[in-house]
C-alpha cells in the first residue's frame, strides 16, 4: 500500500477536526480544546494528510464516546524541525458511555488499506480503535 505525501498546514487540519468534534459534543458537558505549537506560527509538514486525519478521527471519536463530561484536548508539539508529536487526551473512563458502535462500516472503509490492517481489525471499541490507529501511524512512519 502507498501513502500520498503532500505539504499541508497542521493548524488547518486541527481546525477542521475541532469543528467536527464540537458538533458531536454540542449537547454534552465536554470541553474541546486544540493545542497548537505556536499561535503565531504556521506549521507546514510533508506527510500523508489523509492518514493523519484518519488517525485523529478514530482517536477523537473514541474520546467523544468515552467522555460524558470533562475535556478532550488534541494537538501537536514540534519536537525538532523534522519531528512532530501529535496527541489526543481526555478524562473519559476508557469505556463507552453507550453500547459500542457497529464497526463494520469502518472495516469496510479501511479494507482498501491492505490485508495487514484488515487482519488486525478485530474486537470492538477502543481495542479496535488503537489497532487501526497504530497501523495508520506506521503507514506515515510515525
Amino acid at each position: 500500500m502507498t501513502t500520498t505525501q503532500e505539504t499541508f498546514i497542521i493548524d488547518d487540519l486541527l481546525e477542521e477536526l475541532h469543528t467536527a468534534v464540537k458538533e458531536k459534543t454540542a449537547t454534552s458537558d465536554v470541553e474541546v480544546d486544540i493545542f497548537k505549537y505556536k499561535k503565531d506560527h504556521t506549521c507546514r509538514i510533508l506527510a500523508d494528510r489523509e492518514r493523519i486525519r484518519q488517525a485523529f478521527v478514530i482517536l477523537l471519536d473514541n474520546a467523544v464516546q468515552s467522555t460524558a463530561s470533562g475535556f478532550i484536548s488534541f494537538g501537536y508539539y514540534v519536537l525538532k524541525p523534522d519531528l512532530v508529536d501529535f496527541f489526543v487526551t481526555d478524562n473519559g473512563l476508557g469505556e463507552f458511555n453507550e453500547t459500542p458502535p457497529d464497526l463494520s462500516p469502518v472495516r469496510d472503509l479501511l479494507q482498501p488499506m491492505g490485508s495487514r490492517l484488515k487482519e488486525n481489525i478485530t474486537g470492538t471499541g477502543s481495542k479496535f480503535s488503537f489497532s487501526v490507529t497504530s497501523e495508520l501511524v506506521e503507514l506515515v512512519n510515525g
